[in-house]
């Protein structure tokens, strides 16, 4: 059965904060592991599908996604992954997340999500995570969460020898213009979704590139690729009809100066109407077609969007499409997810219902500290976010011990640094309580309210990571989970089941009021004690 539906409903109804993330984007996790394999997370669970652990040289064996695939075979590797996803992160974890008051998750992906952009046999990764992509996307809306999607593992390699670039080498190509140009149509992909799949309906931002290179000097066009990223996500939704603060024609005349968001958009066309038609959504020709003479024309076309109409199909087993509150004809309500996923309704007709634009987001310019960084600051077009990462426990940042952790982090200048640039929403998206020395639970519960007092001052944060598997060495099982799991960190009584609350609320203050003789700042003392939470 066909049901018309327009696509101004189709979509979302504009965040209350049009121009930024929402304001209950506030307190949040990753879903770290889940879709992107970091074995060194779970060297229990990955050798049981298997993987390989080897720390000490990861590249030399099965210890990444390309790793394994390349070991097990296409339809193997297939089938153990898909194991692993179903397993790793469903239902019974969204409401544990749900129940600690967590208001947006972060989901970290590898391009290969989107299968026809891997270039074989040179690149091996599982098939079939889409699915479960949107399966989990489902069961977040469904609870209410935003969610950002985490461009993480890029085409070429992004980084060197790390496990969350999907690939262990030494040999990073992405900072190159084919790469840059699959990222990009992968980009394309992931924001016309976030608007016409219903799955996607909690999607409010993309972070397009996760811990690139710190040294700016080794990724020659990447400030071209984060304009390039922007302009490519305003054209698709200009196309689609998305209502912005911002005007998206401008997006048309920015596409026309570029080489590899043109070469992008177009290999993205054909991907769009694939993936609208897992979500069983047949996407209207004026829409391909405004896409596709953007992407021809080596001179800018402007012309408005008209108001189209699409096709979704309504089977009994796609209750979740009922259950996202798409309206058919003669329906008089309009779901609106990205103001209140589980229980908000307006009354609409199809001809004022709007979108809001998704937030472009990507690092700040202090993580490539060596030459000039790069920045997507010069380049935004509508809303944009930062996401900045934060870790003490590989040394350099603090003295190995509980008072210099405090004292740096109370003191720690990166949102003011960041705000001058014009670098905002900025907030943390990783960052652990994980430390180089011996550590009380006391001290934990100093340095994650450390932590979660300064990054309360900026727009939002997100823990790394939701939860962690099984560790190899038994006496680093407890130190792993409580300081790099959330759940676990809260199940061990070291971070507060409520994220808005602290152990010491007073936790800064001898450091932004050295005059300040109040008890509770003691690090740590008996005040953290009286006030542990159970």
């Amino acid at each position: 059965m066909f049901r018309k539906i327009s696509l101004v409903c189709l979509a979302l109804i504009a965040s209350p904060a049009i121009g930024e993330l929402p304001a209950t984007y506030k307190y949040g996790t990753n879903l770290g592991g889940w879709l992107l394999s970091e074995p060194w997370m779970k060297p229990v669970e990955w050798a049981a599908i298997g993987g390989e652990y080897c720390p000490a040289d990861s590249a030399s064996c099965a210890a990444s996604e390309w790793g394994l695939a390349r070991k097990l075979g296409q339809k193997a590797a297939n089938e153990a992954f898909l194991k692993h996803w179903q397993s790793w992160f469903n239902q019974d974890h969204v409401n544990q997340l749900k129940a600690l008051k967590l208001d947006h998750v972060r989901i970290p992906l590898g391009f290969w999500i989107v299968e026809e952009l891997v270039e074989a046999p040179a690149e091996l990764y599982a098939q079939g995570g889409w699915m479960e992509l949107k399966r989990g996307l489902r069961q977040l809306r469904d609870a209410g969460f935003h969610v950002t999607l985490d461009m993480h593992a890029m085409p070429g390699v992004s980084t060197s020898n790390q496990q969350f670039a999907g690939n262990v080498t030494s040999d990073v190509q992405f900072y190159k213009d084919h790469n840059y140009q699959r990222a990009l149509t992968w980009g394309a992909v992931l924001a016309s979704m976030s608007h016409l799949d219903p799955d996607f309906s909690s999607v409010v931002a993309i972070q397009c590139l996760n811990e690139p290179l710190t040294d700016a000097n080794l990724t020659p066009g990447l400030e071209q690729y984060y304009s390039d990223f922007v302009t490519v996500t305003r054209v698709v939704e200009y196309a689609i009809g998305v209502e912005c603060e911002a005007d998206l024609r401008e997006s048309i005349h920015r596409l026309s100066r570029s080489k590899n968001g043109m070469v992008a958009l177009r290999a993205a066309i054909p991907l769009i109407v694939t993936y609208a038609g897992k979500a069983k959504v047949v996407v209207d020709p004026k829409i391909l077609d405004s896409l596709k003479r953007s992407s021809a024309s080596p001179s800018p076309v402007v012309t408005a969007p008209v108001p189209v109409e699409t096709t979704i199909i309504t089977a009994t087993s796609r209750s979740s499409v009922s259950a996202a509150g798409i309206p058919t004809e003669g329906d008089s309500e309009c779901r609106s997810p990205r103001i209140n996923p589980t229980n908000s309704h307006q009354k609409c007709s199809i001809s004022r219902v709007s979108r809001a634009c998704l937030a472009t987001m990507a690092m700040p310019k202090r993580w490539q500290w060596k030459g000039n960084g790069n920045s997507m600051v010069n380049h935004t077009l509508g809303p944009a976010a930062y996401d900045d990462h934060l870790y003490f426990a590989y040394g350099g940042v603090a003295e190995p011990n509980i008072k210099s952790y405090i004292s740096t982090m109370c003191t720690i200048p990166h949102y003011q640094a960041a705000k001058k640039l014009g670098e905002e929403p900025y907030g943390h998206g990783e960052f652990s309580i994980a430390v180089n020395f011996n550590a009380t639970h006391d001290d934990l519960r100093a340095w994650g309210d450390a932590q979660r007092f300064m990054y309360n001052q900026e727009h939002y944060w997100t823990f790394w990571t939701f939860r962690l598997g099984q560790v190899l060495e038994p006496n680093l099982t407890q130190s792993y989970t409580e300081t790099w799991s959330y759940l676990g960190a809260v199940e061990a009584g070291v971070w507060p089941r409520d994220p808005s609350q602290y152990y010491n609320p007073s936790i800064c203050a001898p450091f932004i009021n050295p005059t300040s003789n109040s008890s509770k700042a003691d690090l740590p003392g008996p005040q953290l004690n009286q006030t542990k939470q159970h």
